[in-house]
Formats: C-alpha cells, sequence, structure tokens
C-alpha cells in the first residue's frame, strides 16, 4: 500500500524503536483496519486576514471509527502553514487530535 501524505511535512511522521519508515509501514501501517469519518462540523480562521496564504486554523470535529468498532466522537484541530518551498501550498504544521 502506498501512503502519500501531500499536506504533512514528511519531517513529521513519527518513526519509534529504530524502525525506518518502510520497516514502519510494513509492520504497523499496512496491518491497521480502514478508518471511516463522519465530519460534523468544521471551522477555519486565518492567522492574517490580509493573506490567507500567511498560515490558518483549522478545526474539525466527527465521529470516527476504526475497523467495525462503534464510531466515536472526536475533535482535531490542525495548524496550516505555508510550504516555504511553494508559496501557494499549506502544510500541517502541529495536529492536535483527541477522542471527545
Amino acid at each position: 500500500m502506498n501512503y502519500n501524505y501531500p499536506y504533512i511535512k514528511h519531517e513529521t511522521f513519527i518513526i519509534g524503536k529504530g524502525m525506518n519508515k518502510s520497516l514502519f509501514q510494513e509492520t504497523i501501517l499496512d496491518k491497521l483496519p480502514g478508518t471511516r469519518f463522519d465530519v460534523r462540523s468544521h471551522d477555519c480562521q486565518p492567522f492574517d486576514t490580509t493573506d490567507i496564504m500567511n498560515g490558518m486554523v483549522l478545526v474539525v470535529s466527527g465521529k470516527m471509527s476504526n475497523g467495525d468498532l462503534e464510531k466515536q466522537s472526536f475533535s482535531q484541530t490542525l495548524i496550516l502553514q505555508k510550504k516555504p518551498e511553494k508559496l501557494n501550498e499549506l502544510c500541517i504544521q502541529e495536529d492536535c487530535f483527541r477522542y471527545v
């Protein structure tokens, strides 16, 4: 399975216990059940109202389920920042996810 996260900075990918990315993907990511999201609300506020590409805060809430498990409510806050190498693109700088 090919994982491509175009909006996440590559260096934010967390690897643990000495695993490299391909080993992590093979031993963990490929074995995870599918995740389904039901987004109920979202809000987006720019840091700078004169130029939205300077970054923004995005808040998303809804319900999600992993595999056949019951849906759980969640809230996720994302800080989006301008990519230095591509001025017309944003990437995820910070991500705070929690079950509520």
